[in-house]
């Protein structure tokens, strides 16, 4: 098991632990040495003195350049930092979430319920033998629609360019709701009105999840996703669409 800890520049140890990364992005190129590599890094030449190859070798050398390298690393070449010094390059949390969710996500129980543009009357919601993903234009009205055969906590989140970000779907902004196999759609006004959503800015490809608990508890986000029996994943894939 990998032990995930903060980078420290002025840690000796975490130092030395970034060379072997340097040397392996400059044996990927026949042209260019550590050093070389270095300077990429950097922006520019360094200058430096005899023997500085072996001083980084060794974790000898400035705090300034480490942090600058270590911030290089993480921004372009992550995954091999993570090859070499896993602890110093965690996987970025929601990547392990968007991970979880390819293998333990429930698809085809989730749907897009649409209202006209000028009411909340209903003018489509997908049918059981429909596709589950589906497309919206930008401005469309919409609900989801759970499949369940008794009461559910909900809470939802949507995914877009690799950020997930939580959606209100209770009463007054809160977070969670209850769905019952009578009540299906989210969100909801406190007397069981669809509260339609609506997306206003960002086209293209989008995702919403929906996470549904037999209990009322909820993941904490700022942990590793841990399969459970009494919560499921519903995942639905969008395309936004110009108005």
């Amino acid at each position: 098991m990998h032990v995930i800890m903060a980078f420290d520049p002025k840690n000796i140890t975490h130092r030395k632990q970034l060379y072997p990364v340097l040397k392996a992005l400059a044996d990927q190129d026949p042209h260019k040495g550590p050093l070389d590599v270095l300077d990429d890094a950097m922006g520019h030449l360094l200058s430096r003195g005899t023997d500085y190859l072996s001083n980084m070798r060794k974790g000898q050398y400035a705090t300034s350049i480490a942090a600058r390298l270590h911030k290089w690393i993480t921004e372009h070449h992550a995954d091999l930092g993570r090859m070499f010094a896993a602890g110093l390059f965690p996987e970025a949390q929601s990547s392990a979430w968007d991970a979880f969710l390819e293998r333990y996500a429930t698809r085809g129980k989730l749907r897009l319920v649409k209202f006209k543009p000028s009411s909340l009357g209903l003018v489509e919601r997908t049918r059981q033998t429909s596709k589950p993903d589906d497309t919206i234009k930008l401005g469309e009205k919409f609900c989801f629609q759970l499949e369940c055969e008794d009461d559910r906590y909900v809470r939802a989140f949507q995914i877009y360019k690799g950020e997930w970000h939580p959606i209100p779907v209770g009463a007054n902004e809160a977070m969670g709701t209850t769905i019952t196999a009578r009540q299906k759609l989210v969100p909801v006004l406190a007397d069981g009105t669809p509260d339609p959503l609506v997306e206003q800015h960002d086209l293209g490809p989008h995702q919403f999840v929906v996470l549904a608990s037999q209990s009322g508890d909820f993941p904490d986000f700022d942990t590793q996703p841990t399969a459970s029996e009494t919560l499921e994943w519903h995942v639905l894939r969008v395309q936004v669409e110009s108005a």
